[in-house]
């Protein structure tokens, strides 16, 4: 097990699939850019996320009551994250009755000729 922010890879993705990640890390920006680098020109990076809210509330209590440590964050603080990180937000629904899904793009390739 390693910890997001500290991944070393030297391959890149078309597609980065983060599901029970964000909500964990201390610093989600920080794993928004170790995503965005780990992604190819034109990838995607799914994010699973637990919503605020009652739901989100007895998401963290329960995490909490196990000994974890959670990060509730707005769906407007992970749209910024990326926008920072040159990840776009294409795409967002509720996924599930306690979680959003988001999908950003990374910025495609250059198509000068």
């Amino acid at each position: 097990m390693a910890r997001a922010e500290n991944l070393q890879l030297r391959v890149k993705f078309d597609k980065i699939l983060a599901a029970g990640v964000f909500e964990f890390v201390p610093d989600a920006l920080q794993v928004f850019e170790k995503c965005a680098q780990f992604l190819k020109p034109g990838g995607r990076l799914v994010l699973l996320a637990p919503r605020l809210g009652f739901s989100g509330w007895v998401y963290e209590a329960f995490h909490k009551y196990w000994g974890c440590s959670v990060y509730m964050r707005s769906s407007q603080a992970y749209r910024e994250h990326g926008s920072k990180c040159g990840l776009n937000l294409i795409d967002q629904r509720n996924a599930t009755v306690i979680s959003t899904a988001m999908l950003f793009q990374a910025a495609p390739p250059d198509r000068a000729e």
